[in-house]
């Protein structure tokens, strides 16, 4: 005898703890909450106007502004589907319901960047004579975020700051807008570059400064006369030693001290 079963698939729809809402922006990086706490994406725009936000796979969807005023995500009339237009420079959050029932929130921020380099300003260090500060005078758009998931702090978007010195080089370490660098003892060409990070899309702008060094470097080599290797540190009178300065910088005065005797 030959029977016959009949199976029902049943397909389930599970929410990914590590899926996000995705979007059609020039650029996208993630937010710097801390702690170990789990981070979302940034979107930037070229233009808002076309934005889209998708949220992940679901059956049902609600979404949500972010309000200053509040300091809370507010539901957003209507906005029921899987993606979401007519967005501002804002933060949103969508509830996404899967297939099983079990319910899921996703966030994220969205941003139009846009920055003008006036110049390049050096400041010696009131405290350590070898350091030089390096300042970026720059007219940005400000865009802050805030660590929903705890009472943190808002955090300012950072828009890229890549240092370079000529004839050194890049400036390894140094993305800030004000950083602290070792004096030059030569001539330096500083420059740099704002908004690297967005391109090709947005043109980054970039500032040069030639900055004349002041600092020095005290520094020299000796020879002991008349000794095999001429690095002889004592011996007999009489014993003939030539210094001979090595100092860098710009040199104008020198002072050579000798000890007591």
């Amino acid at each position: 005898m030959i029977r016959l079963v009949a199976f029902t698939l049943f397909i389930i729809t599970a929410l990914h703890s590590s899926a996000q809402i995705t979007s059609n922006a020039l650029y996208t990086e993630t937010t710097k909450y801390g702690g170990g706490a789990v981070d979302d994406p940034i979107f930037f725009y070229e233009n808002i106007t076309n934005a889209e936000l998708t949220a992940p796979a679901g059956i049902a969807y609600q979404w949500y502004q972010y309000s200053t005023g509040t300091n809370s995500f507010e539901p957003i009339g209507g906005a029921t589907m899987s993606s979401l237009t007519n967005i501002s420079e804002s933060g949103y959050q969508v509830e996404v319901t899967a297939s099983d029932g079990n319910r899921a929130n996703y966030y994220c921020w969205n941003f139009v960047p846009s920055m003008e380099l006036d110049s390049i300003e050096t400041t010696p260090d009131k405290n350590a004579c070898n350091k030089l500060r390096l300042t970026a005078h720059v007219n940005k758009r400000l865009f802050y975020y805030n660590h929903h998931r705890s009472d943190a702090p808002s955090f300012e978007v950072d828009y890229g700051y890549k240092w370079s010195s000529l004839p050194v080089g890049p400036i390894e370490g140094e993305t800030g807008v004000s950083p602290m660098v070792d004096a030059p003892l030569e001539d330096t060409d500083y420059s740099v570059i704002v908004g690297d990070k967005f391109s090709p899309t947005l043109t980054p702008v970039e500032e040069e400064l030639e900055y004349t060094a002041i600092a020095v470097k005290a520094a020299f080599s000796f020879e002991t006369e008349g000794t095999a290797d001429n690095e002889a540190k004592e011996g007999s009178a009489p014993m003939v030693v030539r210094f001979t300065d090595e100092s860098l910088g710009n040199v104008t005065d020198w002072e050579w001290t000798f000890g007591v005797g």
